[in-house]
């Protein structure tokens, strides 16, 4: 069986943030517009689901299980959410995500 493909409120953040990051800072030096452009298309085909209540508390439980400090808060966050939905990450970077109890896709 495939998990689904889905999306919470941290992807949001984290795709803007790489999508009007400079391309010399691993950015894709999108002005605002065209990375909530961007936004809308994914969304059109990965369906968003909201935190469920639990999420946060399993962000602290893997930060204080796995000694997470600065960026890599960003992974956990979104470990958490996969967590708790029972989602699988897809990623370009696995190896940030190798600590944490979840599927890649």
């Amino acid at each position: 069986s495939t998990l689904p493909l889905v999306h919470g409120r941290q992807l949001l953040h984290e795709v803007y943030s790489v999508a009007t990051r400079p391309v010399v800072s691993n950015g894709l030096g999108l002005d605002p517009r065209a990375a909530w452009a961007l936004l809308d298309s994914l969304a059109s085909w990965i369906a968003y689901r909201p935190d469920p209540p639990s999420t946060d508390e399993r962000w602290r439980a893997l930060c204080l299980a796995h000694d997470v400090k600065g960026k890599p808060s960003h992974d956990a966050r979104i470990a958490a959410f996969a967590i708790e939905t029972g989602a699988a990450i897809a990623t370009l970077n696995p190896s940030d995500f190798k600590r944490f109890p979840v599927v890649l896709a």
